[in-house]
């Protein structure tokens, strides 16, 4: 008897074992397929609490944006927030295109939204706002894509590819406000 009892609490053992490594083995696997998701999302809006504008420090040429938080709706029409798209506890960056950012600069000057600079990055790389409501879409304010990949959302233009440095779009942003 106590043979048939130590073979069945011993078989129990191993299908309990067994049945845990498989829940784990999904879980990784699940986990696996939604960074993969992820890494291919494209959203049609994002709106965030902007806080700040400043140049990427990999790219001269695409501007960071600095917020508190941000919700982003994807083209299958979900709702997304930072923290779906957390990596090690660190919400993503926002980058845009400096075509992008003359846009956002054009709707800053246009806009009936009061905008307050605060101050500014070390070495003047960019600049700090009072936290404001601001948005992007698709088709729109000449954004062609949102999508999250490599832990950052981009925001692009047609063209990503232009050459034309910051500095010269805005001289032509403010040459176009005063003439």
């Amino acid at each position: 008897m106590k043979k048939i009892l130590i073979m069945l609490m011993l078989g129990i053992g191993i299908v309990s074992f067994s049945v845990s490594a498989q829940n784990d083995k999904k879980s990784k696997i699940d986990k696996t397929v939604n960074e993969s998701v992820a890494q291919n999302l494209s959203f049609n809006t994002i709106t965030l609490k902007l806080v700040g504008t400043r140049v990427s420090k990999t790219d001269k040429n695409k501007i960071e944006l600095e917020y508190e938080n941000f919700k982003a709706t994807g083209n299958n029409k979900k709702v997304y927030t930072e923290k779906d798209f957390q990596v090690n506890g660190k919400n993503p960056k926002i980058i845009v295109s400096k075509v992008i950012f003359k846009k956002m600069l054009e709707n800053f000057v246009y806009s009936d939204q009061e905008i307050f600079v605060i101050g500014f990055y070390e070495n003047d790389e960019g600049i700090k706002y009072k936290p404001f409501d601001f948005s992007l879409s698709v088709n729109k304010d000449e954004v062609k894509k949102i999508s999250f990949k490599d832990g950052a959302i981009s925001i692009l233009d047609a063209d990503t590819n232009s050459t034309m440095p910051i500095e010269e779009s805005l001289k032509n942003l403010e040459k176009n406000l005063y003439h």
